[in-house]
């Protein structure tokens, strides 16, 4: 658990002929997170919970053949490496006024060959992922602050207020001002039937 919310990268060997890699239930989950909005989003968060649940019953059991000298973790491709850390920055350090070139630049690439090399692994650019990472800040930020929402987008690394609202729009199907009203009246309506 402390390897995973320290941002490790774990993932594990199919057990079964029959069992999805856990890199092509990444490039799932990130077609599902660019394309199915809010819903995508939900079941993302079921898709990966029950993950890690699996993952945690095949280690306990002693049926995980993912084993290393590191505890578990498989070794991943030179490739996969470069892809899983840009992922990490974008993830920890998506407000920032980040470029493809920038980008490249921290995790020591070229900008063309980390773009080809992320979409290849990915299924998306690089810029399409930091959006998504900023859509999702945003989305936090609405759910557990009272901040007004310019302040919002500008926090979320959003260059400008139209282009927040519409890659907030595009993704969540919905306005911030919206999305904020509706999680905070269905959490309100969960709270009255406790």
């Amino acid at each position: 658990m402390r390897r995973l919310l320290e941002g490790e990268v774990i993932y594990a060997a199919p057990q079964s002929e029959a069992q999805v890699p856990d890199i092509l239930l990444l490039k799932h989950w990130v077609m599902m997170l660019a394309n199915h909005g809010a819903m995508g989003s939900q079941i993302v968060l079921h898709e990966v919970i029950a993950r890690l649940l699996r993952m945690a019953a095949e280690r306990a059991s002693g049926d995980s053949e993912a084993g290393s000298s590191a505890g578990g973790a498989l070794l991943v491709s030179h490739k996969q490496r470069h892809f899983l850390n840009i992922v990490r920055l974008l993830a920890e350090r998506c407000a920032e006024p980040w470029t493809v070139e920038r980008i490249a630049a921290e995790v020591g690439l070229n900008s063309g060959y980390a773009m080809r090399l992320f979409h290849e692994i990915g299924g998306i650019s690089i810029i399409a992922c930091l959006t998504q990472q900023r859509v999702a800040l945003a989305q936090r930020l609405l759910l557990t602050t009272d901040a007004k929402i310019l302040d919002i987008a500008f926090d979320s690394g959003f260059a400008s207020v139209s282009s927040f609202y519409e890659m907030f729009a595009r993704t969540c199907d919905q306005s911030p001002a919206k999305y904020r009203r509706l999680m905070r009246d269905a959490k309100a309506s969960r709270l009255t039937k406790s």
